[in-house]
């Protein structure tokens, strides 16, 4: 088991002991949309790699938006933008640190990913 999947395990794990929390608490929805916009930019970082490398095939996918579909139920097209997202965040090291940390949600990482397409990166 590698180290990126026990991390996972653990926030799984965390995030089903926060349906024991019967309290509402603004605390606890900030931190929980932190968490979730740093783990949806770390899944657009494993979406990229997969596709880089391939590693859908090994799993009879042609490709990786027919691997995510299939084992993810995400839609073709968010995958595609996860992928572009994550070229983003590795061409600007500050958004990709600020979107790993949570600091900045994927819509955000999406406008650079425009930008960058649309205007260039200088």
């Amino acid at each position: 088991m590698t180290d990126r999947f026990r991390v996972v395990e653990a926030l799984r794990d965390a995030a089903s002991a926060l349906a024991s929390v019967a309290t509402p608490d603004t605390a606890v929805a900030r931190s929980l949309r932190t968490a979730i916009d740093a783990a949806s930019a770390q899944l657009s970082v494993v979406l990229a790699e997969m596709d880089e490398s391939k590693a859908h095939a090994a799993e009879g996918a042609s490709s990786i938006t027919t691997w995510a579909r299939r084992e993810l139920n995400q839609d073709a097209r968010v995958t595609r933008q996860m992928v572009r997202d994550a070229r983003t965040v590795r061409d600007l090291p500050a958004v990709g640190e600020a979107a790993a940390s949570g600091r900045l949600s994927s819509d955000h990482v999406r406008a650079f990913t425009f930008a960058l397409r649309h205007v260039g990166h200088e």
